[in-house]
């Protein structure tokens, strides 16, 4: 599974980090995800196919570096597909805050 990291939050004296998953399936609504574009995920070195990132719902958990596993397919042992632009991450979060906001999210704390 590819994340992407939006925000810390802290939690019963605890650090979680907030990420929203990635995925091939295409949202019902337009509003429940934001897609990423085919030139982006070019430059992390991800497949062709399209993927949106959810903006419904959200995974809180304590991150340890157990829980990261090397990219398949890559020479480094890298667990980092790379960072995209601020303007991007900036839709990301701006729209999980509105779904927020229209009661059309959820924040899962996993631990």
């Amino acid at each position: 599974m590819l994340v992407v990291a939006v925000s810390v939050i802290t939690q019963n004296d605890k650090e979680h980090l907030l990420v929203l998953a990635v995925t091939h399936t295409p949202p019902r609504d337009p509003g429940d995800a934001v897609e990423l574009p085919a030139q982006m995920k070019q430059k992390l070195g991800l497949d062709a196919r399209p993927s949106w990132i959810v903006t419904t719902e959200a995974n809180a958990f304590v991150w340890s570096e157990t829980d990261a596993r090397p990219i398949p397919r890559r020479a480094s042992t890298s667990v980092v597909y790379g960072s995209v632009p601020a303007s991007f991450r900036l839709r990301i979060i701006a729209a999980f805050l509105e779904n927020r906001k229209k009661q059309r999210a959820a924040i899962i704390v996993r631990d």
